[in-house]
C-alpha cells in the first residue's frame, strides 16, 4: 500500500524570513522583526508612508493569531495576520472584520510578499506612547537579526 504524500509545509519562521527578504529590497521600507509592544512582540513591523503596520504570522491557527494581532493594535496603526493561502471561513471573515485586524496571504511569486484579503481598519486603540516605543525600537534595530 502506497503512503499518501504529505503536503510540504513551510514553517512560520521560514514564512517570516521570506517576507523580510522581499521587504528589504524596497528602499522606502523600514522593517524589523520581533518588535516589542507592551510585553508582547509582533513577528514583523514595518513603517510605510509614516504609518506603523504589525504582522503576526501563522501557518494554521488563525484564532491564536487574531488574539495576538488584536494586542498589536495598542501600539500600531494597522495590524495584520499573514498566512499561506487558504480558504477563509465565514467565522474567520466575521471575526477579523469585527476586530479590524486584516488578513494577508503570503505570495511567493511577487516582489510585494502580501496579497491583501481583508483590509485592516486603522486602530482606534493605539496608545501613542506604545507606538513611539515601537518606532524607536525599529529605528534602533532595523536590519539586525
Amino acid at each position: 500500500m502506497k503512503k499518501p504524500k504529505r503536503k510540504c509545509r513551510m514553517s512560520e519562521r521560514t514564512l517570516v524570513g521570506r517576507c523580510v527578504s522581499k521587504l528589504r529590497d524596497i528602499p522606502s521600507m523600514r522593517i524589523c522583526c520581533e518588535v516589542p509592544i507592551l510585553g508582547r512582540s509582533a513577528d514583523l513591523a514595518y513603517i510605510h508612508n509614516g504609518e506603523l503596520y504589525t504582522v503576526e504570522f501563522k501557518i494554521a491557527d488563525w484564532r491564536r493569531a487574531l488574539t495576538q494581532a488584536k494586542d498589536h493594535l495598542l501600539g500600531s496603526d494597522y495590524s495584520y495576520i499573514c498566512m499561506p493561502e487558504r480558504r477563509v471561513s465565514d467565522e474567520m471573515h466575521a471575526e477579523l472584520t469585527e476586530t479590524g485586524v486584516g488578513l494577508m496571504f503570503y505570495r511567493e511569486d511577487a516582489d510585494w510578499p502580501f496579497a491583501q484579503v481583508i483590509k485592516a481598519r486603522p486602530s482606534e486603540e493605539t496608545w501613542q506612547v506604545a507606538r513611539a516605543w515601537a518606532l524607536e525600537y525599529i529605528e534602533q534595530n532595523e536590519g539586525k537579526a
